[in-house]
């Protein structure tokens, strides 16, 4: 079991955040993160023993309390706002990066619809933990096996392009490897509020909200603690040699975050 001490996570607070020079007027920010991102880590991974309404209490105040200067609250090409919450970066030893993740009716709007289908199916470099906090969330496991036959399905390579200034902004390049695939859903889950379900580094899968619910989201943790690849695919068209993922359409995510309130408190 990995364990991480108050500064780590103060540190992964800061890493979170648009921060360039002066962290003072992030400071209460700063403290609600790295409170959220430990009480994640001990009472939701470490133990599965956890106040819903106390974590999200925190993950409210981390963000009310962001000067909007350094909030970071991007969409991208899976259709959901992601606002980073606490990043600790050692690699090759230790990562551990929360988010919170929401979905919403109005944000259609601001993605491709056909790479949001066609690159739906994905795999992570390292395990994930996905706890949902309101809403419905559809998850589905798929078996995706290489297949010299198969002409319509490839395997793509995930190639990353960090933005220097920002270590959460990534735009993502999807590469062809002219290695065709074939893909079987295997399992298909629900799950809502209060449940949670993980991934494991390198398997694939796919996931929807269920549209009936204006509003969804997810607490969504990356770590290397139980699995780690060092490599993430995606399954798209093999007629497509290149594709880029981005997270490029930043939005004001506080009339959400209100929202989501209001739900998870009534």
């Amino acid at each position: 079991m990995i364990s991480y001490s108050k500064a780590d996570f103060i540190e992964g607070a800061i890493n979170a955040l648009n921060i360039f020079q002066d962290k003072n007027d992030a400071q209460a920010s700063i403290n609600f993160r790295a409170n959220c991102a430990e009480y994640y880590k001990k009472r939701v991974i470490d133990t599965n023993d956890f106040d819903l309404k106390h974590l999200w209490s925190l993950v409210y105040e981390a963000i009310i309390k962001t000067p909007s200067e350094n909030l970071i609250s991007t969409i991208g090409s899976q259709g959901f706002l992601s606002v980073p919450i606490c990043r600790i970066e050692k690699l090759p030893d230790s990562f551990y990066f929360l988010r919170l993740h929401i979905w919403h009716n109005d944000f259609k709007k601001y993605f491709d619809e056909d790479k949001f289908e066609n690159f739906a199916i994905h795999s992570h470099q390292f395990h994930a933990n996905s706890l949902i906090l309101a809403g419905e969330v559809f998850n589905t496991r798929v078996l995706v096996t290489e297949s010299e036959l198969e002409k319509n399905s490839s395997l793509f390579k995930i190639d990353w392009e960090k933005d220097p200034k920002n270590i959460n902004q990534k735009t993502s390049v999807a590469i062809n490897t002219e290695r065709g695939i074939t893909n079987v859903p295997q399992i298909k889950e629900s799950y809502k509020q209060g449940d949670s379900y993980e991934i494991t580094a390198g398997e694939y899968h796919l996931s929807r909200t269920n549209p009936d619910k204006e509003i969804s989201a997810t607490l969504f943790l990356f770590s290397s603690e139980k699995s780690y690849t060092g490599k993430s695919n995606v399954v798209g068209p093999s007629s497509v040699k290149k594709s880029t993922i981005n997270r490029k359409h930043v939005i004001d995510c506080m009339p959400y975050i209100e929202q989501l309130n209001n739900l998870i408190n009534e």
